[in-house]
């Protein structure tokens, strides 16, 4: 099936919500501690969090398969004159594997390379087995990053891509 994306609004921000449920948590539940889990699930996906990450300057974008199947979402944001950021990128479950993650960071990095940005960086904790899918779709690791959220740490590294 040929994915199509559509660029999400706040009137979106419970169809993320659930997309995030459905592929965020168990992504990170193997990696992170369960009030660790709820509060970044709070904090971030929420419908007031996702309507503050796009206030922020965060791009939504929804991946779907046929009409009325969203499986996936990615955001990303306009960092500087060079460089633009995926801040968030994940598929539901049952299409990991597929080629769908590959055409959605592609989408991504044609939609971030349309503004003149020359790189695309992401923050992906160090424990996530999508370090790997990263590195096929061309990133590299340039540093690491411990990051202070409310009483937790994220512990990430930093990737880049030259577009």
């Amino acid at each position: 099936m040929i994915p199509f994306f559509v660029n999400a609004g706040k009137a979106d921000a419970a169809l993320i919500r659930q997309l995030a449920r459905e592929a965020w948590i168990p992504t990170y539940s193997p990696i992170l501690s369960e009030d660790q889990l709820a509060f970044m699930f709070e904090e971030w996906y929420s419908i007031s969090g996702i309507e503050k990450s796009m206030q922020d300057g965060q791009q939504f974008v929804l991946m779907f398969l046929g009409e009325n199947n969203a499986a996936g979402y990615a955001s990303y944001s306009l960092e500087s004159a060079s460089h633009g950021k995926l801040n968030k990128i994940y598929l539901h479950p049952d299409y990991k594997g597929k080629g769908y993650g590959k055409s959605l960071i592609k989408h991504i990095e044609m939609l971030v390379k349309n503004t003149d940005k020359k790189m695309l960086f992401l923050n992906v904790n160090r424990y996530n087995p999508a370090v790997h899918f990263y590195h096929a779709c061309g990133y590299a690791i340039i540093r690491e990053e411990d990051i202070a959220i409310g009483n937790f740490w994220m512990n990430d590294f930093v990737m880049e891509k030259k577009l």
